[in-house]
This record gives structure tokens, C-alpha cells and sequence, in this order.
């Protein structure tokens, strides 16, 4: 079961749980150590007759999560290529954990702009570097909505959202009705013009 909390923790609706949620957001290294653990039973099973049993078990257990982990990140893609510019109609999303804003704000809003980023969530980014962050952007002629979820929460960094160019006008405000992880903040936006893609 804790395997498989790790490999798929939405087939028991525990996906946004503090520590899970960071640790899957590590798969490649999850299937990394999946496979040394198999290998450690591996090697211990040539040791010992007696606990051989289990450590089959075991082992076993470990290499169908490894397989699963690995489908997933197959599933979901490792390709490293240029996408391109974005298509007529699709919108470009960026998620970028800047570590409290270490590249400083000219180096993310150059990205940022580089990438043609429509929508770009950046945790653990506070309100004045997103401020700077906007401005930067806004100043080369792009409309900017920014918001932070911050939470009273002790050890609880921020969350911070933009919304860039021709989406700015669907008025995107952030939800609070629909909460936010426990520790670390996350949360919906959904737009005020229904038309809008949420």
C-alpha cells in the first residue's frame, strides 16, 4: 500500500497530502530508488535461506512499482526537445520553483517571456519579487495580473500566479473557496468570463 501511495496517490485521493506531493513530484529518482531497494533484496536473498520468503515478496512488490513509475514517467513524458511556438488557440503554462526568487526577477521574467508563457505558477516565490517580476514583463508592453497565496502557517512559503497578455482579460481571481494543501499553498483561479479557458 505505501508503494502505491507513492507510485498513483490519487487512487486513494491522497495526492495534495504534505511530503507525498513533493516526494511524486520526484519520480525519476523514486524509480531510482525502487530499483536499488529491489537490488539490496536481491543481494540478501543469495544470503539467507530463511527470510528468503519475504524478501521475494518484497522484491517483487518493489519491481511492479518500479514498472508503474516508470509507465507513468513514459506516460507523461521525458522529451527534452524544443516545443516551438504555441499553436493558434493553445495556451502556454509555465511552473517554475525560483527557491524564493534566487535568479532574481530580471533573469525569471526574461524566461518567462523567452517561453511565451501565457500562465506561469511560481512557488515559493513572495509578493514583492512577483511584483518585479510583472513589471518587468508589463514594461515590454504585456498586460500582467499577479497574485500570491500566502498562508499563516509556520515554515509555509508562498505561491504566486501570472496571468499574461490577451488572458488578462478574462478577469482571472483566485478561488479561495476551494482551499489549498496543507503547509504549502496552492490554489484555483478560474476566470469571471465564462468563455474563458480555466
Amino acid at each position: 500500500m505505501v508503494l502505491g501511495l507513492l507510485v498513483w496517490p490519487q487512487a486513494l485521493g491522497a495526492e495534495r497530502l504534505l511530503f507525498l506531493a513533493q516526494a511524486v513530484a520526484l519520480r525519476g529518482a523514486l524509480l531510482l530508488a525502487l530499483g536499488m531497494a529491489a537490488l539490496g533484496c536481491a543481494v540478501l536473498m543469495l544470503s539467507t535461506r530463511r527470510w528468503r520468503p519475504v524478501l521475494i515478496a518484497i522484491a517483487v512488490a518493489l519491481v511492479l512499482a518500479a514498472v508503474l513509475d516508470a509507465a507513468v514517467i513514459g506516460a507523461r513524458g521525458v522529451d527534452t526537445a524544443d516545443i516551438g511556438p504555441a499553436a493558434p488557440g493553445e495556451i502556454r503554462i509555465v511552473s517554475w520553483n525560483t527557491e524564493h526568487a534566487a535568479p532574481g526577477a530580471e533573469a525569471i521574467a526574461d524566461f518567462v517571456l523567452e517561453q511565451g508563457a501565457d500562465i506561469v505558477v511560481l512557488p515559493e516565490t513572495e509578493r514583492p519579487a512577483t511584483a518585479a517580476i510583472a513589471s518587468r514583463i508589463e514594461a515590454t508592453g504585456r498586460p500582467v495580473y499577479s497574485d500570491t497565496i500566502e498562508l499563516d502557517f509556520p515554515g509555509s512559503t508562498p505561491t504566486s500566479l501570472l496571468v499574461i497578455g490577451d488572458l488578462v482579460a478574462a478577469g482571472y481571481r483566485h478561488a479561495s473557496a476551494t482551499g489549498s494543501t496543507p503547509g504549502q499553498p496552492s490554489g484555483l483561479w478560474k476566470p469571471t468570463d465564462p468563455a474563458a479557458p480555466i
